[in-house]
């Protein structure tokens, strides 16, 4: 008899509604067994990477296939780890129910029995032990042959425990890994390990020799299902609706049915919430899940507006009436990227938030893929409310800061501001050097009646202004809503912030609000470009359009509070051609 038989015939389980019923495998969990029988027909560990939707049966077929295995032969060890103790009390029950409910003359007496462990005694020797994931040196000392990592997006510490555990498990090809979870966001490790698994089925082809990754859908799950009553009016089908009838999803109407059942009874009419729990792909499914900062639909709609780039250099030439000549070329870096040259009347400001050296996960060393955090510039058209060029680079920040003059004088004399936190400093003291006539000065906090300059230059973020600028640039890339055939959408974009840059994008993906309340990066990610963007809507928001050129020599000395600019300062600068010379004679 074969362990799937064995268990469907000998194994009990709670079923939805309450009865106790044989563990017969659902389509979801076939789909997982087929996979791990395909490995092990080719002579290959089981390893198996599960991305799924709510409730479907994943984790309940691959306890049946761990006690089916330690159950039936001697000295094999199953290991299971939980992302919480509730969790793991589930599932040590369940495996409890198993062994309960076995038929007496097939029972084996045990040595050991507590609320996370049993062993079977001599001759058999096999055990079957459930622990809570958190310590770092999760499972070290042990051997497995059947480990279930169960949930692992939530994981606390997730990199250090499994980098432990795994190194339990022998490479033998009767041995067994799944790692299963419910998204938690994009980023983090789930995450990591579940693209590393996709890139890696997609270059070999579907290679078996690796973690294969599995996707559960909602529509997986039979129970998905709901009987349309006699005469049911559709009305007009959602755009999601269509999506989902068309190829590949093919969702018939009993399952269109249950999705709008499911989204008013089981998510309180909220379609975001619906997207979270029962994700319809992968994207959709680390898109929706977490607690993202940026509403789901300010990022999706923000994924089809971005364009390729073109790749530019700036160089001082005093040739140029600029001041500054751009070279477009295939550069790999150290350059900008340019989606819309600059235009004759139009006004721009640009952003910049400095790299302080901090690496991407703190806890991890340096790497390749563990990176410090890097200087982001972005440049905003304010008249067309879109970002028209971006960079970003690990030069130091006086280096950096050049580039951002020589960014604000290409980009008809823009307002700039580097972020002065930290090494924001350094950058700050570089555009002063380059002698830039139109940098930020800090105002007062908005709590005010009036709004004065304060006698700070560049932009600081603080816990006064911090939830502001973000809760601004929310509000800049909120669309109006419009209500079709019943359904409250998202409809009119004209007039609202254009992402044209798909690193912004990214970063939106991965900004996300942590326990605490505070909206920042995730671990392993970045938000330098983001708060770059911030910061220019921050300048596009507080400084004057009607830029006043800049000064000639007699004027040299005239202050911002005399021209009143508020938000701006001069610092008596020689035209903008005469700054370039100061390159080209140093």
């Amino acid at each position: 008899m074969g362990w799937m038989e064995w268990m469907s015939t000998r194994l009990k389980i709670v079923s939805k509604s309450g009865e106790r019923i044989p563990l017969v495998p659902n389509d979801s969990q076939m789909k997982m067994f087929a996979v791990m029988e395909a490995q092990r027909m080719a002579g290959l560990p089981m390893r198996l990477i599960v991305l799924k939707s709510r409730r479907q049966g994943c984790s309940t077929g691959f306890e049946g296939y761990c006690f089916a295995d330690v159950f039936n032969r001697p000295t094999r060890r199953a290991f299971v780890a939980a992302h919480d103790s509730e969790a793991s009390q589930v599932l040590f029950q369940m495996n409890k129910m198993f062994d309960n409910y076995l038929p007496d003359v097939e029972k084996k007496p045990k040595t050991g029995d507590s609320k996370k462990e049993f062993r079977w005694g001599p001759p058999h020797d096999s055990s079957f032990i459930v622990q809570t994931a958190g310590k770092t040196t999760l499972g070290r000392s042990d051997l497995v042959h059947d480990l279930h990592c169960s949930e692992v997006a939530f994981w606390p510490n997730a990199e250090q425990s499994l980098l432990s555990v795994l190194q339990c498990v022998p490479d033998e090809s009767d041995t067994a890994i799944l790692i299963e979870s419910t998204a938690n966001g994009v980023g983090g490790e789930f995450y990591e390990r579940w693209h590393q698994a996709v890139t890696h089925f997609k270059e070999t082809s579907g290679g078996l020799d690796d973690f294969v990754p599995l996707f559960l859908s909602w529509l997986d799950d039979p129970d998905n299902t709901r009987k349309l009553p006699q005469g049911y009016e559709w009305g007009e089908l959602s755009d999601d609706e269509l999506r989902l009838q068309a190829e590949p999803f093919n969702a018939t109407p009993e399952q269109l049915h249950w999705r709008r059942y499911a989204i008013h009874a089981k998510c309180g009419g909220d379609e975001e919430q619906f997207n979270q729990e029962y994700p319809d792909t992968p994207e959709a499914a680390f898109r929706h899940s977490g607690r993202p900062s940026i509403p789901v639909y300010i990022r999706a709609h923000h994924r089809n507006t971005t364009e390729e780039p073109l790749k530019c250099r700036l160089y001082w030439d005093s040739a140029f009436p600029s001041g500054v000549r751009a070279e477009y070329g295939d550069f790999s870096e150290n350059c900008w990227l340019v989606w819309r040259r600059p235009a004759e009347d139009h006004h721009y400001a640009i952003g910049g938030d400095i790299g302080t050296g901090q690496l991407a996960t703190p806890t991890k060393a340096a790497s390749k893929q563990n990176l410090p955090d890097a200087n982001a510039a972005v440049v905003l058209d304010r008249r067309e409310l879109m970002t028209v060029a971006g960079r970003m680079d690990r030069q130091p920040p006086d280096v950096f800061g050049e580039e951002m003059v020589k960014a604000g004088w290409y980009f008809n004399e823009a307002w700039i501001s580097p972020e002065v936190n930290n090494a924001g400093y350094a950058t700050l003291a570089a555009i002063q050097r380059w002698k830039y006539n139109r940098i930020f000065q800090r105002q007062s906090f908005q709590d005010s009646v009036f709004v004065e300059d304060k006698g700070f230059l560049g932009w600081k973020t603080t816990l006064g202004n911090r939830d502001q600028m973000i809760d601004d640039y929310i509000a800049a890339c909120r669309p109006e809503w419009k209500t079709y055939g019943g359904e409250h959408k998202a409809d009119d974009w004209e007039g609202v912030l254009r992402i044209l840059w798909d690193e912004i994008v990214v970063q939106e993906d991965t900004f996300e609000t942590d326990k605490r309340g505070k909206r920042q990066h995730r671990m392993g990610c970045f938000d330098d470009a983001l708060f770059a963007l911030f910061i220019a809507w921050q300048l596009h928001l507080r400084c004057p359009k009607n830029v006043v050129p800049s000064l000639p020599p007699n004027r040299i000395g005239q202050t911002a509070m005399d021209l009143n600019q508020p938000g701006s300062v001069d610092f008596g600068i020689a035209p903008r051609a005469e700054a370039a010379q100061i390159t080209e004679t140093t």
